[in-house]
């Protein structure tokens, strides 16, 4: 494959299968017309590695200058990719533990995105987004309640809770009108 500058940056739980992951990202190109050879993409690796640098990490210090570190280069990525596809391995279980909604990294991925006015997206699998089509035009209500009540930062899953509580804290302390 080739390398080029990403331009899109890609979210998801860490819990979605790879035919999940694939199937969102072949489905978003079909839809927007692009072809597969030509995205650049930044897949949230760094999370990962968020969670190797805090288990068994014994300074506080260091794990908050860590992850002042993670949330700035995630926050620069975002804006630097311009795009940010949220891959949702169940649009009905967007809110269950395992789901976009309930992981506290997606969260903020998402939110850095419309702060920054970065395009946003919810990427679906195929198969997914048909079941998502049928159950909008059977039951829209219910399609409208499953996604747009509120989403409680506080009740979100991290690697642990010390990454939890950092990201907390950072979204207490955040200007609504920055």
């Amino acid at each position: 494959g080739a390398l080029g500058q990403p331009n899109l940056f890609i979210s998801y739980s860490q819990n979605s299968s790879t035919e999940i992951f694939a199937g969102a990202i072949e489905e978003y190109c079909s839809n927007s017309g692009l072809n597969p050879r030509d995205l650049f993409v930044w897949v949230d690796a760094l999370s990962m590695k968020w969670q190797d640098l805090t288990d068994g990490a014994t300074s506080s210090h260091n794990d908050s200058e860590t992850h002042t570190q993670q949330r700035l280069i995630t926050q620069k990525l975002i804006k630097e990719c311009g795009h940010v596809l949220a891959v949702f391995s169940h649009w009905d279980r967007s809110k269950s533990e395992e789901g976009w909604l309930k992981r506290m990294w997606c969260i903020y991925e998402g939110f850095e995105a419309v702060r920054h006015q970065v395009l946003f997206s919810v990427g679906l699998a195929k198969p997914e987004r048909e079941r998502f089509v049928q159950a909008l035009i059977e039951d829209p209500t219910h399609v409208v309640d499953l996604l747009c009540t509120t989403v409680d930062v506080r009740d979100a899953k991290g690697f642990n809770k010390q990454q939890k509580m950092m990201l907390l804290d950072h979204f207490m302390k955040m200007d609504p009108n920055d």
